[in-house]
């Protein structure tokens, strides 16, 4: 169906609503393919936009929400969780000059503890950290633990 402003729709329609698969392609601005309920984007789906930005993801009462990726026109991308269109949950950006940041996001902001990596790609999440300082302690524990006890009580 076109619209008299040259937007155009293709796909199912319920109770003069877009619902089910469909794309509508809003003319010089962005083109959305995917799933609809109740005239909103809903379920899977990918945004194009003329400026080279893109999302392919999922969307919950016409926002981003759920897992998806975000590709910008400056060549950053992030990969991870969304809430009510801002970024959420766990999530990776990796910026145009390849510089990864890996962390809990909370309303579109990185939040503690996050962890950064080059462009060497070196994936070192919290989780890996945690065991590192563990295998550490043990370590340590084994050999210096028993001395340390031993001067304190002696």
């Amino acid at each position: 169906m076109t619209i008299p402003d040259g937007d155009k729709y293709d796909g199912h329609w319920l109770n003069d609503l877009k619902n089910g698969y469909g794309r509508m392609i809003w003319v010089g601005v962005e083109v959305y393919e995917g799933d609809w309920k109740d005239g909103k984007r809903n379920g899977k789906g990918k945004l194009s936009c003329v400026d080279g930005y893109e999302y392919t993801g999922e969307w919950k009462n016409g926002w981003r929400d759920g897992y998806g990726i975000e590709k910008n026109p400056d060549g950053s991308i992030y990969d991870g969780g969304w809430k009510n269109d801002l970024k959420h949950g766990k999530g990776i950006r990796t910026s145009s000059s390849h510089e990864v940041l890996e962390s809990l996001w909370m309303n579109d902001m990185p939040v503690y503890p996050s962890t950064k990596a080059s462009w060497l790609n070196l994936n070192f999440n919290t989780y890996t950290i945690v065991a590192l300082i563990l295998f550490s302690v043990l370590i340590f524990s084994s050999t210096h633990i028993k001395q340390l006890v031993y001067y304190y009580y002696s």
